[in-house]
């Protein structure tokens, strides 16, 4: 008994000891105090944590648990991974940093003669923004492709032009997705003409709406004029335009 006592004493001693000469080296060598795994730097108020070179006032080597908030004033950076819950933000399943994702194309050459009452799908060759490879102005170039599942909101505009329509109107455009030709995903019709015999007018309708995608799923802007006999075009115009931007889960 008075053996494990005395054990038991030691114990306490030596630890208070080494408490001691820490805080003793700290006031006498004031650049550097490392007792593994914690190194205190006070000469430039950094402390490591899992390494003995700190490059932060605070450097964790190793993962950090917090029950609590995480107040931050400044900013995040991050060089890996988030989870939210047990979902890895990480590669194509990153939502944060999709939040900053956009594709915005246009026409680049008209298409010329299609037929009335024919729902078309509409070329797009030019882009002005495109963050993450949704659109190719070569590949494909009617196609908005999603990197990410989730919502995307999605929208277009266009103009048209028609020549010898005999009967009384209208133009309208909708999405698709991954090229059905039985369903549109929204759609709008605009009144175009009122009489008959109009003759190269120039009109344009558009719409928005959130698309529901995987990844990989795609959609296409569609154009179509009613009406009886003649063609249309859809001119090349800069305000001919699709976007797209993701809003979430």
């Amino acid at each position: 008994m008075l053996a494990s006592r005395l054990i038991s004493t030691n114990k306490k001693v030596h630890s208070g000891l080494a408490i001691a000469i820490a805080a003793l080296s700290i006031a006498i060598s004031p650049n550097v105090y490392a007792q593994s795994p914690l190194t205190v730097q006070p000469s430039t108020g950094r402390v490591g944590v899992g390494n003995t070179n700190p490059a932060e006032t605070l450097d964790v080597t190793g993962n950090i648990k917090n029950s609590g908030t995480l107040d931050v004033t400044g900013n995040i950076k991050n060089n890996g991974s988030l989870s939210v819950g047990t979902t890895a933000q990480t590669g194509t399943a990153n939502r944060f940093r999709y939040l900053n994702s956009i594709v915005v194309a246009g026409t680049s050459a008209s298409q010329i003669g299609i037929p009335v009452g024919t729902w078309t799908t509409v070329n797009m060759g030019t882009e002005s923004v495109d963050t993450d490879g949704i659109h190719s102005t070569s590949v494909n170039s009617s196609r908005l492709t999603f990197p990410l599942v989730g919502k995307w909101l999605v929208g277009g505009t266009l103009f048209f032009n028609y020549s010898g329509i005999t009967t009384p109107g209208l133009v309208g455009v909708r999405i698709i997705k991954n090229g059905s030709t039985t369903a549109s995903y929204g759609k709008n019709l605009s009144s175009a003409f009122s009489a008959a015999g109009d003759v190269t007018s120039v009109v344009s309708t558009g719409l928005a709406l959130i698309v529901a995608a995987s990844i990989t799923d795609y959609v296409e802007l569609q154009a179509i004029v009613t009406g009886a006999g003649g063609t249309f075009d859809v001119p090349t115009n800069t305000d001919n335009q699709v976007v797209a931007f993701y809003i979430g889960e």
